[in-house]
């Protein structure tokens, strides 16, 4: 139950947006150099996918008519690849839908939350095309298991996720402070002002309304914060929240997945005892001993807990999920494979230079469990963008550079070097409408 908010803002013609917090899976390629455009994950066009929209007049044969349910999940990126429930790269090379082969993102879990916790989500408005958006969870194992898989779902898989996360769809009117008032520019007809406590409502042409007045800045663009609140009787365990963003003005559908965990509320049923954590079990204990393929003074950085089958961050070191919390997924063996069946933990975050290492602290002995047959890591298939032919990508500035080179940072070594068949590449208008730096 997350909000759906309604924003009819008077658009930029290359408006895009991203899930900023919780950090979504985009934002952590963004953050890993591996995507230059988050807020270019979108689902277009939509108008020949919405039932009745040919008798419709604009906006209402637009996708936020049918808000957070117009087809999306099954459009194909480059004809080949689905949008899926946490969407793809309009280039078809980042695949959200399932984790990094190389741990660049959801590997791990990026925020804990509790059942009835009220708490604070964003997404970062690049450029405003008006519309609802939505907030919404999935706990369900099956579907779970298949966005932290080693290969992407079909459309069948991504549709039956789809209506996983539209089950629990959270409100506008379950968080204090939110304001869910009705505007007349959404008529009842359209179907988005249906059940106005879903919605966060702004008036035509508002601009930047629906960004609350103190609102940070992101990348090339401006937070939309709002509160949600997770259902009070929502189980404890991993769960994928997504973000939805159904456009106004475009026939547009944005989405991104962020990775969270969700633990035992204060507000829980009472009348049968809760069974006690493993974690705090009275137990017999034993002291935590290293590694004994690792040296004293390598060992620092907390512990980890992480789940992909390409990389050994116990091993590698710089786990991307140290944590010394004792309430997240690295607090033990126990909370790590509570967060995910497939997971490995191990009681470092991997190698540091020459910090001394923390005293162990005594932990409850694990349960026993089956021992997982190692499985050979898969070979991992092309990340980012492709790499392009000499006279295609500028590399070094200079006579030589080709002037089709749109990405964000400083003119010199092109980190994201864009084709020119590609609409950000094609001139410096266009790469400024794709919020990137052009260089000619």
């Amino acid at each position: 139950m997350i909000s759906l908010v309604v924003i009819l803002f008077a658009g930029r013609v290359a408006g895009h947006g991203y899930l900023f917090e919780p950090k979504s899976r985009q934002r952590q390629a963004l953050d890993a150099r591996s995507d230059w455009c988050p807020h270019c994950v979108l689902a277009a066009p939509m108008l020949a996918d919405v039932p009745g929209s040919e008798t419709r007049s604009w906006p209402g044969n637009q996708a936020f008519a049918e808000p957070g349910t117009a087809p999306s999940v099954g459009y194909l990126m480059n004809g080949v690849t689905p949008f899926g429930v946490c969407g793809t790269q309009k280039q078809g090379t980042n695949d959200y839908n399932y984790p990094d082969p190389d741990g660049k993102w959801g590997t791990t879990i990026v925020e804990t939350y509790k059942a009835g916790e009220s708490f604070e989500v964003s997404w970062c408005a690049n450029a405003d095309h008006g519309g609802v958006y939505s907030y919404r969870l999935c706990n369900d194992p099956s579907i779970i298991a298949k966005l932290l898989a080693d290969e992407p779902m079909s459309s069948e898989e991504q549709e039956e996720a789809e209506e996983c996360f539209q089950r629990t769809v959270l409100r506008c009117d379950d968080a204090d402070g939110n304001d869910c008032s009705i505007q007349p520019d959404c008529r009842a007809d359209w179907g988005c002002a249906a059940d106005p406590g879903k919605y966060f409502h702004c008036g035509l042409g508002s601009g930047h309304a629906c960004a609350a007045p103190d609102a940070d800045t992101c990348e090339s663009g401006r937070l939309v914060k709002d509160k949600v609140v997770i259902p009070v009787e929502w189980p404890e365990g991993p769960t994928v929240l997504t973000w939805r963003w159904d456009s106004h003005k475009t026939t547009e559908v944005f989405a991104a997945c962020a990775d969270i965990y969700v633990e035992e509320g204060e507000f829980q049923p009472t009348a049968t005892p809760a069974t006690p954590r493993p974690t705090t079990s009275p137990k017999p204990t034993v002291a935590a001993t290293a590694e004994p393929t690792k040296k004293p003074t390598e060992q620092s950085g907390g512990r980890c807990c992480w789940w992909s089958s390409a990389i050994d961050w116990c091993a590698e070191g710089a786990c991307p999920n140290a944590s010394e919390d004792e309430n997240g997924c690295a607090a033990s063996e126990e909370a790590c494979l509570r967060c995910s069946s497939a997971a490995t933990f191990c009681p470092h975050g991997g190698a540091s230079s020459g910090t001394p290492a923390p005293t162990p602290r005594p932990t409850p002995a694990p349960t026993p469990r089956p021992t997982r047959s190692p499985t050979p890591a898969p070979t991992p298939r092309p990340t980012g963008y492709p790499t392009p032919e000499p006279t295609n990508a500028r590399v070094v500035a200079g006579p030589d550079a080709d002037p089709h080179c749109c990405f964000l940072g400083e003119c010199g070594a092109c980190a994201a070097p864009v084709f020119a068949d590609y609409h950000c590449g094609e001139s410096a208008s266009e790469c400024a409408a794709c919020a990137g730096i052009y260089c000619d």
